[in-house]
């Protein structure tokens, strides 16, 4: 998609460019429409109904408490928070490096965003096959160290050759959601599970934050200190996984790697 509107951007004028954008919300949102036409509508709330609304509440708020009282739940949580962090600072700026530092133009920079996702796609099923080997600790923090070192490098290297390269490369690596979401999983009963990822993925949203201190880094000093700024976002969250029990053996023994993480 990026490549796309890239493409029309610069054929065309960014008006279209942005229109284009918003054809697949036009697309799904009367798909959403009618999949729930049949919904029930609201009718005014009965006793009854005020007492099981309450049940329900109550229900709720246990829920909560369970899923904040999983410690590995809230490391995972947080390591995805300082993911989201990262990469979004260092996918959201790449657009403004390749311009600002490297003078693409703006089909090759809609391809290297594109180059970027579409390595992340094809990077999940490698994290799923980390996690089965060594499991969420270590698959974790190799590649959230991998990505502070890419992060530095893309905004660091003086070649223009190099910047391609290190965008695909970063794109395989910050992908770790597989990981989390297993780990959430297999750490998680079935009452909680879904209460679980909830609260990963509101934490994964705290990367605006991130963004918008790295824009204003990028405003007072420059945009390669932002990218310095997301990859201490990645080597923290590396560090924070280490904080989740190494994967045991079927005999008990751990059989999971030590990772040094700055």
């Amino acid at each position: 998609m990026p490549f796309i509107v890239s493409t029309i951007a610069a054929s065309s004028n960014w008006r279209n460019a942005i229109l284009l954008s918003v054809l697949p919300a036009g697309i799904l949102l009367p798909l959403v429409g009618y999949r729930f036409k049949n919904s029930s509508k609201n009718h005014s709330i009965k006793n009854k109904e005020i007492s099981i609304a309450n049940q329900l509440m109550q229900k709720f708020r246990d829920i909560i408490k369970k899923v904040f009282k999983n410690r590995e739940i809230v490391i995972l949580a947080s390591v995805y928070a300082l993911t989201g962090m990262g990469s979004g600072v260092a996918s959201g700026f790449l657009s403004l490096l390749a311009y600002n530092k490297f003078a693409l133009d703006t089909i090759t920079i809609g391809a290297a965003i594109s180059l970027y996702f579409l390595a992340g796609v094809f990077a999940k099923p490698l994290m799923g096959l980390l996690y089965n080997r060594w499991g969420a600790r270590t698959a974790l923090a190799i590649p959230m160290v991998l990505s502070g070192l890419l992060t530095i490098g893309v905004a660091l290297m003086p070649w223009r050759i190099s910047f391609l390269p290190l965008v695909v490369l970063l794109g395989v690596t910050v992908p770790i959601s597989p990981i989390i979401l297993s780990a959430a999983a297999d750490r998680s009963d079935q009452a909680t599970m879904a209460s679980s990822v909830g609260l990963i993925y509101t934490c994964y949203g705290l990367s605006f934050i991130s963004t918008f201190l790295g824009g204003w880094l990028a405003e007072v000093h420059s945009l390669e200190l932002s990218y310095i700024f997301a990859a201490v976002f990645f080597w923290i969250g590396a560090r924070t996984a280490l904080l989740l029990p190494r994967k045991k053996s079927a005999n008990g023994s751990t059989n999971e790697q030590v990772t040094h993480v700055p």
